[in-house]
């Protein structure tokens, strides 16, 4: 029997795009963190099972039981909403490889993220934050009103302006949507028709889509979104180069128009330059881009994947695109270059060991929350946005770790007897010095060993890690 779809999860992608809001079933509840703002959890996390999740470019954000949302991974325009910039990190990164409490998110019931801004619902409304310069936070700012000596980023979320209570959003390369009252609304960069109301310059605050209400479900891709109606059709916009909007159409969909040659769906996702849609029997469709296997196979065109049935959620990332099955399981094919398949070939292949409720994707990394709560990623993890502490790609499931390794005691050594060995076998460590506020990312293992120390009065301060 057909399975109804029960939740979509946001895609994103490095170079640009995200999917359909990742949306609580339920409120969550629970304390609130004892964690500051901005801070990794050291042993405080008790119930950490995930509530909600989202992927962006090279980051990720979660909803624990608590109900405080936790970001990870890259930081330079301000996507782990930890309420300061990257110049007053006192020599940290601008990346976090474990998850960091961010900012005033509490109450969150549903996340989006794209590939260097992400947002959040809440009883209050939307919040957006991260990269502004075309005003795609919503807030009615962009690069002007930064003013060229200023990072065009907003740091903590901020309230996204004329929406009151939105039922869905998603985030694109450098627009947002969302949905209110079955009316969607757009705003960001307008390039090729993006935000669905014809050809003209982009918006700082929401604009309504040039289209009748009805819209259930809403999916941003790269430079294109789509809405499903509520009779099932597919309405897209927006860039069309490689048909990702409406298959055989103009280069640009200034407006939106039907996708005539699909099968009614119940659900939706937008990758950079692909679509795919649940259908009412639970079976996937994509079109657009086929060119690295987002089609499985096929070229251009609207393709049925073969083998992936019984489908109730799908993510998409750039060029990838993974479905969760009624029982759990996790099928994934696309663009396979830093394993974000979690197999090999560009499938579809079946993720192993993995009996899953949500699923998100987002550039070159895929995520998912397990039955047992457990949230793990696989893919590209240069910025840390796998969660696990590490900072490189993984084919295989990465457990994020909620709560950090705790700050280590410095054993002062110099920096002329500091070893390898001091500093231990593990890839990554979170150190900590006494005259600093904030995290300190060392690599001593994959590093010059000064890259573990601080500089204090004058001289090499090294953290020696038991």
């Amino acid at each position: 029997m057909p399975k109804t779809a029960i939740m979509l999860s946001s895609f994103q992608f490095l170079a640009g795009c995200v999917g359909a809001t990742a949306t609580a079933p339920n409120s969550v509840a629970g304390a609130d963190s004892q964690v500051a703002d901005g801070s990794p959890d050291t042993g405080s996390v008790v119930n950490a099972k995930a509530a909600l999740l989202a992927v962006g470019g090279d980051f990720a954000c979660a909803v624990l039981a608590d109900g405080v949302a936790r970001c990870w991974g890259a930081n330079a325009m301000g996507q782990l909403a930890i309420g300061k910039k990257p110049a007053d990190y006192s020599g940290q990164m601008a990346s976090e490889a474990y998850p960091v409490v961010a900012a005033s998110l509490k109450g969150v019931t549903a996340l989006a993220a794209g590939p260097s801004h992400a947002c959040a619902l809440t009883a209050a409304g939307a919040l957006c934050w991260g990269d502004n310069q075309f005003g795609q936070v919503g807030n009615g700012l962009d690069a002007t009103a930064y003013g060229a000596s200023n990072l065009a980023a907003e740091f903590s979320a901020k309230p996204v302006q004329k929406l009151t209570q939105p039922s869905a959003i998603g985030a694109g390369r450098r627009l947002t949507c969302a949905l209110q009252a079955t009316i969607a609304w757009c705003w960001g960069d307008n390039t090729d028709g993006a935000l669905g109301g014809g050809a003209g310059m982009g918006v700082a605050l929401p604009a309504q889509v040039k289209m009748p209400a009805g819209s259930k479900v809403l999916a941003v891709g790269g430079r294109h979104a789509c809405v499903v109606k509520a009779d099932g059709a597919v309405a897209c916009w927006g860039n069309n180069g490689q048909g990702q909007a409406n298959p055989g159409g103009a280069a640009a969909v200034l407006l939106p128009q039907v996708v005539a040659q699909l099968d009614k769906a119940t659900a939706i996702v937008a990758g950079d330059a692909h679509t795919c849609t649940i259908t009412l029997a639970a079976t996937v469709q994509c079109w657009g881009d086929g060119s690295v296997g987002q089609l499985a196979g096929a070229a251009s065109g609207v393709t049925t994947i073969a083998g992936v049935t019984e489908a109730v959620a799908l993510a998409a990332g750039a060029s990838h695109t993974c479905a969760l099955a009624s029982q759990g399981s996790v099928s994934c094919w696309g663009a396979n270059d830093t394993g974000q398949l979690a197999g090999t070939g560009t499938g579809p292949v079946t993720v192993a060991g993995l009996a899953a409720t949500a699923i998100a994707a987002g550039g070159h990394t895929t995520c998912a929350i397990t039955k047992t709560g457990t949230v793990v990623c696989w893919g590209a993890g240069a910025a840390g946005q796998l969660g696990d502490g590490n900072r490189k790609a993984m084919g295989t499931n990465a457990v994020v770790q909620w709560n950090a390794p705790a700050k280590p005691t410095p054993d002062a050594v110099s920096a002329e007897t500091a070893t390898e060995g001091d500093a231990g076998s593990s890839p990554d460590y979170d150190s900590w010095a006494s005259t600093e506020t904030s995290w300190v990312d060392a690599n001593p293992v994959e590093q010059d060993v000064s890259d573990a120390c601080i500089g204090s009065d004058g001289a090499n301060v090294c953290i020696k890690f038991p």
